[in-house]
């Protein structure tokens, strides 16, 4: 089913961490993929591009929460661990609540463009909150 894809690549992206590749490429490349697998949701005229693009997009999305959940420590001090995957977590739950709800009333393009604003959105936020991060 759905949590399949992210049961490999959440490990698969630990060992890279683990193997030196830095924690911000990471988040960055995740980021990316989000972007770029957003734009496949745009009402192109084939369902097979948007429902490979879905898969993707939606694995971008989890990892890239997964490994902010991972990295906080790292970039958090001790007694703002806490509060800090609290609230990446409220915000989270908060927003995939309306994305279900206004996901529901939009077209295609509408969806696809709200995806491509929640991936700039991302990116942005990843280069002003992980400055700290090597």
């Amino acid at each position: 089913g759905i949590g399949f894809p992210p049961a490999i690549s959440s490990p698969a992206v630990g060992m890279l961490s683990r193997r030196g590749i830095h924690d911000k490429l990471i988040l960055l490349g995740c980021a990316l993929l989000q972007l770029v697998s957003a734009v496949t949701l745009f009402d192109f005229g084939s369902p097979v591009l948007f429902l490979i693009g879905s898969v993707f997009y939606f694995q971008a999305v989890t990892l890239q929460l997964i490994f902010s959940f991972a990295t906080s420590s790292k970039v958090c001090y001790q007694h703002e661990i806490e509060p800090m995957q609290t609230w990446i977590n409220t915000i989270a739950l908060l927003l995939r609540g309306a994305g279900a709800i206004g996901g529901a009333n939009l077209s295609t393009n509408g969806l696809g463009m709200c995806c491509v604003a929640g991936a700039v959105l991302s990116l942005v936020g990843i280069l002003v909150f992980y400055r700290r991060l090597v």
